[in-house]
């Protein structure tokens, strides 16, 4: 007969304690997305706040089980009252058009709540691919203004994660979630901010070359991995990951999403100059080299290994409703 415990074991193990972690942006896609992975998943704990912890959002959350308190990146106090009895924290914080370096602002804050709640002991950070090909000097691939100055928030949010807050080694064990360009950028209203003019004459404009790989991820995934890294900290101790679903040239891409618009796309790689002239757009896709190389810092397989991914057919395919209202 096989035994129904674990050799050497007595008749009365001990439980091992069910970790809680506190997520940021938990009203959010990806944070929301998290915590029904660590609730309804893994029957782990969750703790969030929330600036109306009334609202539609929220109450899902609720009717989950998250903990909830009013709170929002800026009141280090209120974050650090609601990581109370957290072991594992995930940042994941919004960028600001008009002001990207709150971003860093409010990372640092979720930082400081962490140090001052004392019981955080893993850190998993949601930021971006980009951060792969960021120098700091605004030098590297030529970056465009804005997606510099966005970089540059979400790095020194890595920063604030991956070292001690005098400058040394974290005490807690940290990983690093970049990821690519979100597929829902696809979708209305996103893909009119990401790709202007694209849903009129059916032209997708960008930095691409016909030989350069697009990488592009369904936030749900982002979460999945992210649920992977806590279940294994020490494996993704100190390491940044590039995230991504799927890996396509610009032509395969709108080839898939013309299978399910019925409609016929085409690229247009621009040239150098054309690029420079948007050095201050607000719209990547357009004004930023790096988006070229990107794919480059993602590994498939090894994401493959640890969650169930997204192809973007797949996601075209689940989200055709919304795919033909956005283009027909």
């Amino acid at each position: 007969m096989a035994p129904t415990s674990p050799i050497g074991a007595t008749s009365t193990a001990i439980p091992i304690a069910t970790p809680t972690v506190f997520v940021s942006g938990a009203t959010g896609n990806i944070g929301g997305a998290l915590a029904r992975e660590l609730r309804q998943g893994l029957g782990w704990a969750v703790h969030a706040t929330a600036r109306d912890p009334e609202s539609s959002r929220a109450q899902e959350l609720k009717a989950m089980d998250v903990r909830l308190w009013r709170g929002d990146w800026d009141d280090v106090a209120s974050l650090s009252a609601a990581m109370d009895g957290c072991d594992k924290l995930f940042i994941c914080t919004a960028t600001y058009v008009d002001d990207p370096g709150r971003e860093r602002v409010h990372a640092e804050n979720l930082v400081r709540a962490a140090r001052a709640a004392g019981c955080i002991r893993q850190v998993v950070v949601s930021s971006s691919i980009g951060v792969f090909t960021y120098d700091g000097s605004g030098n590297s691939h030529r970056h465009s203004i804005f997606f510099d100055r966005v970089m540059a928030a979400k790095e020194a949010g890595e920063q604030a994660v991956s070292t001690s807050g005098s400058g040394g080694e974290a005490d807690w064990r940290w990983t690093l979630l970049r990821p690519a360009l979100f597929m829902t950028n696809f979708l209305a209203p996103q893909v009119d901010y990401f790709s202007p003019g694209f849903r009129a004459d059916g032209v997708w404009r960008s930095t691409m070359t016909a030989e350069s790989r697009l990488a592009l991820v369904e936030p749900a995934d982002i979460a999945r991995v992210a649920a992977v890294v806590m279940k294994h900290a020490d494996n993704f101790h100190g390491r940044a990951l590039g995230v991504a679903g799927d890996v396509l040239t610009v032509q395969e891409a709108l080839k898939q999403l013309g299978n399910v618009t019925g409609r016929s796309y085409q690229p247009y790689f621009m040239s150098e100059e054309e690029i420079d002239k948007q050095k201050e757009s607000l719209c990547f896709t357009i004004a930023e080299r790096s988006l070229r190389f990107m794919a480059d810092n993602v590994d498939l397989q090894e994401l493959t290994s640890m969650t169930r991914l997204t192809s973007f057919k797949e996601f075209l395919n689940r989200e055709e409703e919304l795919v033909k209202e956005a283009y027909l």
